[in-house]
């Protein structure tokens, strides 16, 4: 039988309604790693383009965002001009609820643009393999759909060819940071911004609007996925009270499915559709949206209803019958 690594199994303290976060913990704790350091794999198609320069800077702009929403951001690296072994930068991740190396990719096809995000593999040792899956799906997907990219998003995760823990099996990672991430419990993954051998792909990498509007995307699918009430990408306001006016309490979401993540439009025949607390019409309204309004979904549902984030930054769910993707 195998031993469980750390926090394999963890869940959210008793009254948390996050998901996805270890036990004890008040807030959701992030890890990123900026893959490469110094000025490092040059784009063969565009010479002003380094995989490692992007990659600090969208790292940098991501721990921002994430922040701004509540969540708690560790980095492996405090300069970008030291390297790092593979393993301990995955290691580093202890404590964590979420490990993230960021990078862009490369191959020998100038064509291939799309993003690619790699998971733990699957050994049965808890809750991490699955939430790394999980969430791999989700971000491959939003960077697509900010990217645009010519190509579908992938997801996959590889074996090791050897027995690297020495556990008798050959069920461990093959990249290191994933390998570090697994030995510490925390759910990893590697997130590739399409390809740097693609024309395109690097001169929108290139663009620093385009890396906020992504940390932006990602962060709020990061969110998502902890199931955090403040969507929002900014710090709010500090309210006015209003004790009179009860806070929406929320239905939890039943289903996942990667699929029917992406951007609807609302297309209703009365011109309009309510975003309600549940998945049913006698669900508390939230707001009421025009037709044209464009909301995201996360992969999450409870049968017919799209659990979704309205373009006003608010959560709950809609019919899908008056949804159509983008």
């Amino acid at each position: 039988m195998l031993k469980p690594r750390p926090g394999g199994g963890a869940t959210p303290k008793e009254g948390n309604t996050m998901k996805n976060v270890k036990a004890g913990h008040a807030k959701p704790i992030v890890c990123l790693d900026a893959g490469h350091y110094g000025k490092y794999n040059r784009s063969p198609v565009v010479p002003a383009y380094y995989e490692s320069v992007m990659n600090w800077a969208l790292h940098n702009y991501l721990a921002r965002e994430l922040e701004a929403r509540g969540i708690q951001v560790k980095k492996t690296r405090t300069t970008q001009a030291k390297d790092l072994e593979l393993n301990a930068r995955g290691k580093a991740s202890a404590g964590c609820d979420l490990f993230i190396s960021i990078h862009s990719n490369a191959c020998d096809t100038e064509s291939v643009d799309r993003p690619v995000a790699i998971y733990l593999v699957d050994d049965n040792c808890g809750a991490i393999d699955e939430q790394s899956r999980q969430v791999a799906a989700l971000l491959a997907e939003t960077v697509r759909e900010i990217m645009q990219t010519n190509d579908p998003a992938k997801t996959y995760s590889k074996l090791a060819s050897g027995d690297r823990d020495g556990d008798g099996k050959k069920n461990d990672d093959y990249y290191g940071v994933l390998y570090g991430c697994h030995q510490v419990g925390t759910a990893g993954i590697i997130l590739e911004h399409s390809f740097h051998t693609n024309t395109r792909a690097a001169k929108w990498l290139m663009q620093d609007a385009n890396l906020q509007a992504l940390a932006k995307a990602e962060a709020a699918t990061i969110a998502a996925w902890f199931d955090l009430d403040h969507a929002g990408s900014e710090k709010p306001a500090e309210p006015a009270p209003a004790p009179e006016k009860a806070p929406v309490k929320l239905d939890p979401a039943k289903s996942f499915h990667k699929y029917k993540a992406g951007v609807y439009k609302v297309q209703s025949s009365d011109g309009c559709l309510n975003l309600r607390a549940g998945a049913a019409a006698d669900k508390q309204l939230i707001e009421t949206m025009a037709n044209g309004t464009k909301v995201r979904c996360y992969g999450y549902y409870t049968d017919a209803w799209l659990y979704v984030v309205s373009a006003s930054g608010k959560a709950g769910f809609c019919h899908s019958a008056y949804l159509k993707k983008q």
